[in-house]
């Protein structure tokens, strides 16, 4: 992850930061669009 994305101020676990649960809400973001790309596609090609 990236640098200050993580704390080590849970005990020794290293919790995220509002940083690392921006990133980290990007990525599932970014994995949905391109889910949903790739259906779409899909969908498309079948009905030509």
């Amino acid at each position: 992850m990236a640098r200050g994305a993580t704390t080590n101020d849970a005990g020794g676990f290293p919790a995220l930061t509002s940083l690392g649960q921006f990133l980290l809400k990007d990525l599932v973001l970014l994995g949905a669009s391109v889910w949903t790309l790739s259906d779409s596609s899909r969908a498309a090609e079948r009905r030509r």
